[in-house]
């Protein structure tokens, strides 16, 4: 084999290093610059900041609090920070409305 061929076959094998990873289809990367508080509110924040409708029960949701998110950011990955460990799942419904609810418990 060739140096040409067996050169261009190695740098073929290896395209992760060559960019970032891309965001999901259909988001964009957007500024967020959301506090760690209330769940209720940082949603309703995040909503405004993602573009989305954010459907969640009040009354489940009450006591959480959420992680603070700030930076460049998918939708998507500045929700999935902002709940990490709070025992709060999100749902996408589709690509405008996602649904919070607390995490079942596991049996």
């Amino acid at each position: 084999m060739s140096r040409a061929i067996l050169l261009t076959c190695v740098l073929f094998s290896f395209p992760a290093f060559a960019s970032p990873p891309e965001p999901a289809a259909g988001e964009s990367v957007r500024q967020f610059k959301i506090t760690a508080e209330a769940a209720t509110r940082a949603l309703s924040e995040y909503s405004i900041q993602a573009d989305k409708k954010v459907l969640f029960d009040f009354q489940a949701l009450r006591d959480r609090k959420t992680h603070a998110v700030d930076g460049m950011l998918t939708p998507s990955a500045a929700l999935q920070s902002m709940l990490e460990g709070t025992g709060l799942v999100a749902n996408e419904i589709d690509g405008t409305t996602v649904a919070i609810r607390p995490q079942k418990p596991q049996t």
